[in-house]
């Protein structure tokens, strides 16, 4: 198992952004709160990837999909005003780990 790339991590946030502009274009109006907490989890996915590409720390997928889950269970489990923003938050990062897993 290698080292993530800068490339790995670029890919990792043009599929963010990818994600983000699609939550925006194809968001329903009925449920606006949910849509808020998906494109919240995927600018927390460009923001993480920006980080690691700064720092030049040697990071593995292992390492990357740890730190998302461990973030994703920080949200799971600490309580939110509004339930939507939540479960938005909890499926993008889900979403986020398993485009990581994949990557592999």
């Amino acid at each position: 198992m290698g080292y993530i790339l800068t490339t790995d991590l670029n890919d990792i946030i043009d599929y963010c952004k990818s994600r983000c502009k699609a939550t925006i274009l194809n968001h329903n109006k009925s449920n606006i709160k949910y849509y808020r907490g998906m494109y919240k989890g995927y600018m927390y996915g460009i923001s993480i990837s920006k980080y690691f590409k700064t720092t030049k720390t040697k990071l593995t997928h292992a390492k990357l999909y740890h730190v998302i889950k461990e973030e994703k269970n920080k949200i799971q489990f600490t309580y939110i005003k509004d339930a939507d923003i939540q479960k938005g938050l909890l499926e993008s990062l889900y979403d986020l780990m398993n485009y990581v897993s994949k990557q592999n």
